[in-house]
């Protein structure tokens, strides 16, 4: 899975302000006054001031690093993305194809060495590096995302939902720490999952 070639999108106070009338200032100003706390409370905040989904997500990042908001280990909690796709593959096929390097290797990067196990590792040609700390056959796979060049120390939790002869892939990517990166994740994984539906369907 390589990084995309994004434009990236201007993240600034002018921007903020041309698209959503107020700088981070103003709209720190009407999270602080809502009297609620955590992402959920003031997402909706935000929502309700029909802030578009992509400033919601940016404006509570900041808003958190300017009032020294951490998370226990004393890290930001950062970006979050969440991924889907529906496959028309059984729970099984569909977990081994994210657990196989046979499968990776067709579509999330060349050169695929796996261990799926706890405390093994994932890697590729493309650069792709993580740890696995959690493994539940058919249910769940969770990551310590270690990709240099794309969200490094990040976690990634993929859960897979059978659905009579179906699979929903739920791939949830989190502590991504840059607004660049989160864009370039998010685009990765829903080139990825594509991939990994046409390979299953074909």
């Amino acid at each position: 899975m390589k990084r995309p070639k994004l434009e990236p999108r201007a993240a600034d106070d002018a921007a903020l302000k041309r698209e959503t009338g107020k700088d981070r200032a103003g709209w720190f100003a009407v999270l602080d006054q809502s009297g609620g706390s955590g992402r959920g409370a003031l997402g909706k905040v935000l929502l309700a001031a029909k802030v578009d989904p992509w400033w919601i997500g940016t404006l509570l990042v900041d808003h958190e690093a300017a009032r020294g908001v951490v998370e226990k280990d004393g890290k930001p909690k950062g970006y979050s993305l969440c991924v889907t796709k529906t496959v028309a593959a059984p729970v099984t096929r569909v977990f081994q194809a994210f657990t196989t390097a046979k499968d990776l290797d067709r579509w999330f990067g060349p050169g695929t060495r796996i261990s799926a196990e706890p405390g093994g590792k994932l890697e590729n040609a493309d650069g792709n590096l993580a740890t696995i700390t959690k493994v539940r056959p058919d249910k769940a796979l969770v990551m310590a995302w270690e990709t240099r060049d794309l969200a490094p120390d990040s976690q990634v939790e993929v859960l897979f939902q059978p659905k009579a002869d179906k699979t929903g892939i739920v791939v949830n990517h989190t502590r991504i720490v840059d607004p660049a990166d989160a864009d370039a994740t998010r685009a990765a994984w829903g080139e990825g999952l594509t991939k990994l539906k046409a390979l299953l369907e074909a």
